[in-house]
């Protein structure tokens, strides 16, 4: 009833932590018994029934592409379930992209695929870039320095699609995000 009011905000203890599972073709060897992706499977349920009940957990699958398979939450029941139905993937190519690369069109044409392709037709621009006002410049933090959130990130290591790793470890460095890997190890040949 009293006026004037104010919001504050407060800080929070909240701690969030980002499973990053690799779901590309090479997660279906068997070299890490009984799969790679089995192995990861069950570290990450492991990794989350040992967390306190204050964390929230997100999942997100990596191949060619990323999905997010459950947002952040403290239901345990949800996040296992999100990751019992990973699936290997394959990145497929867009439709689009695979339609321009037939012999038929070149991206260089004034045609449907050309003008669809930001860059592809200098005289058109982006529908999704006009009008829209600059972004402001970002400025980085101190590596670790976003101390209630973390990515675990689970893989075997073979990058060949998709972003360079290490530009993606750099982006995350900027924004103060930890990031741990967990690998599964290779047979080495005889």
């Amino acid at each position: 009833m009293a006026r004037p009011s104010a919001v504050v905000t407060l800080p929070t203890h909240q701690r969030t932590v980002i499973l990053a599972m690799d779901t590309s073709g090479s997660m279906r060897a068997t070299d890490v018994e009984p799969s790679r992706m089995a192995a990861a499977q069950a570290a990450a349920k492991s990794f989350v029934t040992d967390q306190p009940r204050g964390t929230r957990i997100g999942v997100v699958t990596f191949a060619g592409t990323a999905a997010v398979a459950q947002a952040p939450t403290d239901n345990r029941e949800e996040i296992l379930a999100a990751i019992d139905r990973f699936q290997l993937q394959r990145p497929p190519p867009s439709a689009q992209e695979s339609s321009c690369r037939s012999r038929r069109f070149s991206l260089t044409q004034s045609s449907t695929c050309a003008r669809g392709i930001p860059g592809a037709n200098p005289r058109r621009s982006p529908l999704d870039q006009a009008g829209k006002p600059e972004k402001p410049e970002f400025k980085p933090v101190p590596p670790g320095s976003y101390t209630s959130a973390v990515i675990i990130l689970l893989t075997d290591g073979q990058s060949n699609v998709g972003p360079d790793p290490i530009e993606s470890a750099r982006i995350a460095a900027e924004r103060g995000v930890r990031v741990y890997t967990v690998a599964s190890a290779r047979r080495k040949a005889r």
